[in-house]
């Protein structure tokens, strides 16, 4: 019998782990008292889903989509571009992305069908690395850790009792699955 092969993992998604990691080493320093799942999967009969980083703090939960991207990042009409500038070649590249707001409020919806408790998850886009970041509408996104934590702490809805306690012990993050392995 031969042994498992080791999955390919592309470039970019190595790059978004080291952003992913990146973001839970600083997030621990700055609220070490928060609860994290890193990598929850959602599985419903309307689809799959990942959320980066759910974390539950007192009785608030916070879903956070990482987005490790280099450039300037721009959204206009719901999509999302991302300007680089190339100091070799003087070119300057710009590439269409999709929106990591529509992503993880997908994952939310998804994740509410898979766990149907009364809770309110806030819903966050971290964005490392890049230049400068402007997005249209209400979406809430940050690009330090401190600007970050300061909202986990100070804003944010929050749920009725232990609600996002119970609901934060139901998910189940891939971490954890791997781990049993």
């Amino acid at each position: 019998m031969r042994e498992p092969s080791i999955p390919y993992i592309s470039s970019a998604k190595r790059y978004g782990n080291l952003g992913e990691d990146k973001f839970e080493n600083e997030l621990r320093l700055y609220l070490p008292n928060c609860k994290i799942k890193k990598n929850v999967i959602i599985q419903t009969n309307e689809g799959n889903a990942e959320i980066d980083f759910l974390i539950l703090y007192k009785n608030k939960l916070f879903a956070v989509e990482v987005k490790h991207w280099s450039g300037h990042i721009t959204e206009s009409n719901g999509n999302f571009y991302k300007v680089k500038y190339d100091k070799w070649t003087n070119e300057t590249h710009t590439q269409t992305l999709k929106s990591p707001f529509k992503q993880l409020r997908h994952a939310i919806y998804l994740l509410r069908k898979q766990i149907p408790d009364n809770v309110w998850i806030n819903d966050i886009v971290f964005f490392y690395d890049a230049d400068s970041t402007k997005t249209e509408g209400d979406n809430f996104w940050f690009n330090d850790m401190f600007t970050l934590t300061t909202y986990i702490v100070n804003y944010g809805k929050t749920s009725r009792d232990d609600y996002a306690s119970s609901f934060f012990k139901k998910v189940i993050a891939a971490d954890y699955l791997y781990g049993k392995l």
